[in-house]
């Protein structure tokens, strides 16, 4: 699977935290250090990818998969699930990966709690890398390939390569 997801993905050779005025902060080493620390590589991957890479693993290995089905039901002793259409599942062990308005987590655990908002709002731009090397002081954000974050009071912004359509 790991080939397949590196397939996909960009590692990056350092992971850079700069101050809100572009000071460097840290500057950590990633390739190959991290997979040599730590046995695992760091991949920076679109979140469609990395499902598409799991689903077809998990097929190729027999599992059988039943997306987007809506659960209604859950019996933890089995384990089991029913569907909001009626139909039951029995496994060997359920994944819910139902968002933040998790059914599964709210019937998991015995005193479920909503997210807490905190107030921040997350905004995303994508930006062709090809567009960033086209400017001379904007090419080393992603050549060599590299996690950028710039820090500031009450803000963060990142800045990393995905393989995906070259964002």
């Amino acid at each position: 699977m790991l080939d397949a997801l590196r397939s996909c993905s960009i590692e990056p050779y350092t992971a850079a935290c700069l101050s809100k005025d572009g000071g460097i902060l840290s500057n950590v080493p990633v390739l190959p250090d991290m997979e040599e620390q730590w046995k695992v590589p760091h991949l920076l991957t679109y979140r469609a990818d990395i499902l598409e890479v799991f689903v077809s693993q998990a097929r190729t290995s027999g599992v059988t998969l039943h997306l987007a089905s809506p659960i209604a039901c859950l019996d933890f002793c089995t384990p089991a699930a029913t569907t909001i259409s009626g139909t039951r599942f029995s496994a060997d062990f359920i994944l819910g990966a139902d968002s933040e308005r998790s059914f599964c987590r709210s019937k998991l655990l015995t005193n479920p709690k909503s997210p807490i908002l905190s107030g921040k709002i997350v905004y995303r731009i994508t930006v062709r890398s090809e567009l960033l090397s086209q400017h001379q002081d904007l090419e080393p954000l992603i050549c060599p390939p590299r996690v950028t974050f710039w820090v500031g009071l009450g803000a963060q912004v990142v800045c990393y390569e995905l393989k995906r359509n070259n964002v």
